[in-house]
């Protein structure tokens, strides 16, 4: 422990060990200067989330002129989303770990809506005066425009004979007091308005028979649109494109999605569309009605519009900044004006605001403005099959400067879930360590999203088995091309991350020079049974899917898959990370592992992060978990 705090110190006095030409690691490790960029319906005020000094502000400003219009201060408290509501002013989402009395289950995700009047300059917090249940508010808030001016409906818990349900209430944006529009019911979970603001749509859950209806009000009351069996799951997506039905997902048993449509106004329901995989909704901030839908095809990011127009924006936009990735965050009114997320190869991703009718660009600011273009390592695409034929497709960064060099250090950087996905976008960890010297893999093993069911139930029941191989498959092709050299490989990952990087070490051994695990789960068996006591535990439900349930039912096999059982076989040393108070894995998972690895006589170091919440919203524990990562890299995988 002492000497990890001695490497420490020396990397944070001055990043000098690294080459001259690097950016600080602080450039990297802050959170994004401006995590958020919204156009009001004007298109003439513009709305910034800045995270400046560890603190959050919302920062309103003229389109045109760039003047400072208001701001509003969050201090510490994470930021989510800023939403206009008309030019009056704009929500605000914060979101805390909170343990409240009045609920089971411990510390919980806690979500608030705060309205910020611009002309007063004043933040007033929504749905204090909560009587019958709580001020956590459920989902994102619902504005429409109601006799000619913006309205406010949240979703929040009350309760019915001490069982949570959501109810609907309509907010007064100037007292910020809510009004019930709908008393909770038993199992509903979601509400939807309709352009009226009145309630359109419930989405309920029967506890009992494990089944989802989809409700709809009519002229003659409500009507059951949809009741789903137990094995599919069904969901609200949005008001239709019209505003006149509501549009739901199912999932059906053979896995594909359904969007379907059904009306309020008497017309026959629309018959099921197929929906790709992982499908969002594209949704008009201002009436929520339905505009068109994103997906992740493959390693590409797809907006498909109702108006084909926007889509001609978006390529014209990729087209101006040479761009990688463009998302549109918001319009105007008029759709005269758009504001994009743009992320440019060797540059750091920002945004920027397009008067499409002028077809103009200008940018607005970068994410990360400490970073130059000679800071920034080239990530392209690479693709290889497994050992088993698979075809799999990962990301290589390499160090900025290095295009046409080989033999690269490399570290593999697992992404978490292992539900969840990595992509070509800039990725502030991948490139923190590839300015040091390394070239970065993420690889979506088998069992990631994006790519369609056939790859994700290639992982059914590969935890720790195919999915950890796909890691070492992807060292040997970078090797077998000379892109990488296989002696100089090490491990780092949170969460199923860590796992792998745990696993590496322990289970599949010999392919890797040294492990770093954050969060990382060592003990499945305890992770389980986490699962299932704790309101932020993983979900049982995928757990189960990619352990198996024969293994989840047979406690040898859990073991064999155990990196804290397999101690003994660990052949590299390991540095643990753990959030003391991590929601989603106990710290004791990397306390048992350091305790095991110490027992068989293996080179461990273990660093419990203080704090709330998750490391990666805190600049703090961002660079912390780097700069420690870092040390030991260089210590057991040097890059020169």
């Amino acid at each position: 422990m002492k000497s990890l705090v001695a490497r420490l110190a020396a990397v944070w006095i001055a990043g000098m060990a690294w080459p001259g030409w690097a950016a600080p690691l602080e450039a990297y490790t802050q959170p994004p200067a401006i995590h958020a960029a919204t156009l009001s319906p004007s298109g003439r005020q513009i709305a910034l989330m800045i995270h400046l000094g560890g603190e959050t502000s919302l920062v309103v400003q003229d389109a045109t002129s760039k003047a400072l219009i208001a701001r509003a201060s969050f201090g510490k408290i994470p930021t989510t989303s800023a939403r206009w509501v008309g030019e009056r002013g704009l929500l605000v989402t914060t979101q805390v770990d909170h343990d409240p009395a009045a609920a089971k289950g411990g510390a919980m995700s806690w979500r608030r809506v705060h309205f910020f009047d611009v002309a007063a300059s004043k933040l007033t917090p929504l749905h204090s005066n909560a009587e019958r249940g709580m001020n956590n508010i459920v989902g994102a808030p619902m504005i429409r425009v109601v006799d000619g001016e913006p309205a406010v409906f949240l979703e929040a818990f009350e309760f019915i004979d001490q069982r949570g349900s959501v109810a609907l209430f309509r907010v007064d944006l100037d007292t910020g007091k809510t009004s019930p529009v709908a008393h909770a019911e038993p199992g509903v979970r979601r509400w939807i308005v309709d352009a009226s603001g009145k309630p359109a749509a419930q989405e309920v859950f029967v506890d009992r028979t494990r089944q989802t209806s989809i409700k709809v009000k009519t002229a003659d009351g409500w009507r059951t649109a949809y009741s789903s069996a137990p094995t599919e799951s069904v969901r609200l997506v949005s008001l239709s494109a019209d505003g006149r039905g509501v549009v739901y997902s199912v999932r059906c048993p053979n896995g594909l999605d359904e969007w379907r449509e059904a009306r309020l106004d008497g017309s026959l329901d629309k018959p099921p569309v197929v929906a790709a995989d992982g499908q969002a909704p594209l949704t008009d901030p201002q009436t929520g009605q339905l505009v068109g839908h994103y997906v992740m095809d493959g390693d590409a990011e797809r907006y498909s519009y109702l108006d084909k127009a926007y889509e001609q924006v978006i390529a014209e936009v990729a087209s101006a900044f040479e761009a990688v990735t463009v998302e549109v965050k918001s319009w105007s009114a008029d759709r005269r004006a758009v504001i994009a997320w743009v992320d440019r190869p060797r540059e750091s991703p920002g945004y920027a605001l397009v008067d499409v009718a002028a077809r103009k660009a200008s940018w607005i600011a970068s994410m990360y403005p400490g970073l130059s273009t000679a800071d920034v390592g080239l990530k392209t695409r690479v693709r290889f099959k497994a050992t088993d034929g698979l075809e799999l497709v990962g990301y290589l960064t390499r160090p900025p400067g290095s295009e046409h060099r080989k033999n690269l250090p490399l570290i593999v950087l697992p992404h978490d879930g292992p539900w969840g996905r990595d992509t070509v976008d800039f990725d502030w960890w991948a490139q923190a360590m590839a300015s040091r010297g390394y070239a970065v893999l993420q690889l979506n093993y088998r069992g990631s999203d994006g790519f369609g069911d056939a790859l994700r139930e290639a992982g059914r029941g590969q935890w720790g088995r195919k999915m950890q191989t796909d890691l070492s498959d992807g060292v040997g092709a970078l090797a077998s091309g000379g892109l990488i050299d296989p002696k100089r490989v090490c491990i780092v990952g949170e969460g199923y991350g860590g796992y792998a990087a745990l696993a590496g070490a322990t289970i599949n051994p010999g392919v890797y020079r040294c492990a770093v695990s954050v969060d990382g789960v060592s003990d499945l068996a305890k992770q389980i049974a986490y699962a299932k006591t704790s309101v932020g535990g993983r979900p049982l439900a995928l757990l189960n899917y990619y352990i198996g349930r024969e293994v989840v039912d047979d406690p040898s096999q859990l073991a064999a898959l155990s990196p804290v059982r397999r101690a003994e076989q660990a052949d590299v040393p390991v540095l643990l990370l753990h959030n003391s108070k991590d929601r989603e894995v106990a710290s004791s998972q990397s306390r048992a592992m350091a305790d095991a690895l110490r027992r068989a006589g293996k080179e461990v170091e273990l660093v419990l992060l203080p704090g709330d919440g998750d490391w990666q919203d805190r600049a703090d524990a961002r660079h912390y978990v780097v700069a420690a990562t870092m040390a030991f890299l260089e210590k057991h995988n040097p890059p020169n």
